[in-house]
């Protein structure tokens, strides 16, 4: 492509890392087989009882055939053994329930897990009212298509109306564009080229599907969210934890502002001071 004007790496350097990267592969590969037979002949049927565990050993098949690619070269297109190697991206799963760090990420996946249902119904729902509009918009402009493309084919304006409506599935891809996307361009081909009473029936489309449904959609979700995180007896636990240990730090800087001595003991011949940082009155 003529980008460098000389190569980043030699052909010897590149032979050199491609043999160091297929040498990583290989022992990350062996320690993660050896952690998952491990667990498996440990844990036996219990094993298969967590579904986190069929990632790991998706993982682990498709890291020993990419290792076994390197050892026996199979003719496969390579776009496979790509998409092979994405999956393994699939190891950062495993992460979420063990660490403590990502609480934030597991209550959002928690969330999502909740909404399935309205997420699966909401997604309906706005499929078929887009193609409602889809096949109202596309019936408009069946006529214009018809009437112009007899007569003047080449025109750029009859050109950019078939682009986005002249077929149901043009139609239907512009529709998501104007909800999800910038929706100025689609609308202005109809209003600049066929008529300015297809502005109606955009702001209407705009104000009633991509404000008022859209918002609806996102309060609901809100709404099951904060439901899931109230819930949650195991986000409920950390958050008393944190309270707990916070109040347990303020109370322990109380008395030692209030011990004098240093002896780590309060009596009453502690002299009666007025407390600092926010304690008491």
């Amino acid at each position: 492509m003529n980008i460098y004007s000389e190569p980043p790496l030699t052909s010897e350097g590149r032979e050199w890392w491609v043999v160091v990267t297929q040498w990583g592969d290989s022992l990350f590969t062996g320690l993660f087989m050896l952690d998952v037979g491990i667990r498996i002949i440990v844990l036996r049927l219990q094993f298969w009882k967590i579904w986190v565990n069929y990632v790991d050993v998706a993982v682990t098949i498709v890291s020993f055939m990419e290792v076994l690619s390197f050892a026996v070269p199979v003719k496969v297109n390579a776009a496979i053994f790509r998409l092979l190697r994405i999956g393994k991206l699939a190891r950062a799963i495993r992460m979420l329930p063990v660490t403590n760090a990502l609480g934030s990420l597991q209550l959002l996946v928690k969330g999502l897990v909740a909404s399935r249902g309205m997420l699966f119904w909401s997604f309906c729902l706005l499929t078929f009212l887009q193609c409602v509009a889809g096949m109202v918009i596309s019936t408009l402009c069946r006529d214009y298509l018809l009437e112009r493309i007899s007569d003047a084919p080449n025109s750029q304006a009859v050109q950019d109306v078939f682009m986005h409506y002249g077929t149901f599935s043009r139609t239907f891809l512009t529709m998501f564009e104007i909800l999800f996307a910038n929706w100025g361009p689609p609308a202005r081909i109809l209003v600049d080229n066929v008529s300015e009473w297809y502005s109606i029936f955009f702001l209407l489309y705009r104000c009633v599907l991509g404000f008022a449904v859209i918002n609806v959609v996102n309060a609901i979700f809100v709404q099951q969210t904060l439901k899931t995180a109230s819930s949650d007896e195991e986000l409920s636990f950390k958050q008393k934890e944190k309270d707990i240990a916070m109040y347990a730090n303020k109370v322990k800087k109380l008395f030692q502002t209030m011990d004098f001595s240093g002896d780590g003991a309060i009596n009453l011949e502690e002299p009666r001071v007025r407390p600092r940082d926010g304690y008491g009155p």
